[in-house]
């Protein structure tokens, strides 16, 4: 028996719920029946494509701006790898927002709820702008606290402090950008997601080397003109979603006067269903900060590979993650609508489509590991250690789209809190096992990529071991 017949057979199966067809919401619902109907991978296919084309923008925007600041030099270069990593903790203050209210939405408008959907996207978006202002006044002392402990040289915390700051300090237009973004791709709209902010990625790859070279009437800002030129185009973006909401273009109907209406319990379970990704993004962030300082005391060529190969290792994170907010309205719309066999199905399914894009990457990065890094580098050092570092990556890019997609099913369920011990647990790890392989049994930069690698692989077969139990199919909201 498959998962899917016997999650059937367990939870029960019924007709996929149909509102009466007078209503608003029905009209602007009826090109996606195909969430709780038809064939599962064409579901996957149509829900997933805008999305993993949208992530692919988001990983050309972020290799673009690596390649712009590394013709700053080597010490913008190492700059901007820790930098990265420490703005993963605005992201997690984002995923909780985003990953919490989009299992809600979705969950209510698989039962056919719009009008409570609308009132979780109200009191989501006063948490929105709650954590703007938290980043907006702690942005300087958090990034200077931050370089102070990493130990890296002077003049890579400087260029560092300069670029981070900046997106603390305008965190909430970061927040705002992936909640609106969130609100459509659970109503299973993920191609107005896609235009909008592939557009305005598209805008930030243009404005970066004008505002970090100084082109034209445009100032010279170095390192500082990235993050400018990010905040720039995620304000862009906000506005034209915002444009868009205030037209009626979301299926979901969202009466701004419940603003004026703060509800403590909504804003609870948003977050009780959201903190625990965000603390995995947290613990993402401070395992590869404590990475960078062990490679610190390498000198600043393995520090430049990390964050690129970062970078490049995010190829094949970010399409598995396209992939998982598929599978999240999926699995949340379908368990509204009691058709627990349909939301596991539709999860393995994207964990397949994740390992055959897993694959692709694999290759590349075995076949043509120097010339990859070569589009970031002339350093010939950065370049012979990120092609082993790059090589080793490639073992594990299939079963991380499986965790990232299964991570996915789990939030559009509700219950992230078994993924969550489970990554912090094997990410925890990751700490020691780096001082150890790397210092005293001096193994040095290549113990810590496998490390990252072998670490990974553990975790995927973990997580899907757990998805397979099939408990997640009874968790209510």
């Amino acid at each position: 028996m498959t998962v899917s017949n016997d999650l059937t057979a367990r939870y029960g199966h019924v007709k996929p719920f149909h509102p009466p067809r007078t209503t608003h919401y029905t009209q602007r619902m009826t090109g996606r029946r195909h969430i709780l109907e038809g064939p599962v991978v064409l579901s996957v296919a149509r829900l997933g494509w805008p999305v993993v084309a949208s992530f692919f923008l988001y990983t050309g925007f972020s290799i673009i701006d690596a390649v712009w600041i590394g013709r700053l030099g080597p010490d913008a270069l190492a700059a901007s790898g820790p930098a990265q990593f420490a703005s993963w903790s605005l992201m997690a203050i984002g995923e909780i927002i985003g990953i919490g209210s989009t299992a809600l939405i979705a969950r209510r408008i698989g039962a056919g709820r719009p009008d409570l959907a609308g009132r979780v996207v109200v009191q989501a978006a006063i948490l929105v702008a709650g954590a703007g202002a938290v980043t907006l006044l702690s942005g300087a002392t958090v990034v200077r606290l931050l370089f102070r402990l990493l130990g890296t040289t002077p003049a890579v915390s400087d260029l560092g402090f300069a670029y981070l700051s900046m997106l603390f300090y305008g965190g909430v237009l970061l927040f705002a950008a992936f909640f609106l973004e969130s609100v459509l791709r659970a109503a299973g709209d993920t191609k107005t997601p896609l235009f909008i902010t592939g557009s305005g990625l598209v805008f930030n790859t243009l404005l970066d080397p004008l505002l970090i070279f100084g082109v034209g009437p445009f100032p010279e800002m170095g390192i500082r003109g990235a993050a400018v030129a990010t905040l720039i185009s995620q304000g862009a973006i906000v506005t034209v979603y915002l444009a868009h909401f205030r037209g009626g273009g979301a299926a979901i109907p969202i009466d701004a006067r419940e603003a004026k209406r703060f509800d403590p319990a909504t804003w609870w379970t948003i977050i009780r269903i959201g903190a625990p990704a965000s603390a995995i993004t947290v613990l993402f962030t401070v395992v590869y900060l404590f990475l960078t300082s062990f490679l610190a005391r390498f000198g600043t060529v393995p520090v430049a590979v990390l964050g690129v190969g970062n970078r490049l290792e995010g190829i094949t994170y970010l399409v598995a993650h396209g992939l998982s907010i598929a599978a999240s309205t999926l699995v949340g719309q379908n368990l509204g609508a009691k058709q627990p066999g349909r939301a596991a199905e539709a999860a393995w399914t994207a964990s397949l489509m994740g390992v055959a894009f897993g694959a692709l990457v694999s290759i590349a990065f075995i076949a043509f590991p120097e010339w990859i890094f070569a589009r970031f580098t002339t350093d010939a050092e950065v370049i012979a250690e990120g092609a082993v570092f790059l090589r080793i990556l490639a073992t594990c890019q299939c079963l991380m789209a499986v965790e990232v997609v299964l991570y996915g099913a789990f939030s559009g369920a509700g219950d992230t809190l078994p993924p969550t011990v489970i990554s912090t647990l094997l990410n925890a790890l990751r700490i020691p096992a780096a001082w150890l392989i790397a210092l005293p049994l001096g193994f040095g930069p290549v113990g810590i990529w496998w490390m990252i690698a072998l670490s990974c692989m553990l975790r995927a077969i973990t997580l899907a071991a757990w998805f397979r139990r099939g408990r997640w199919a009874l968790r209510a909201l």
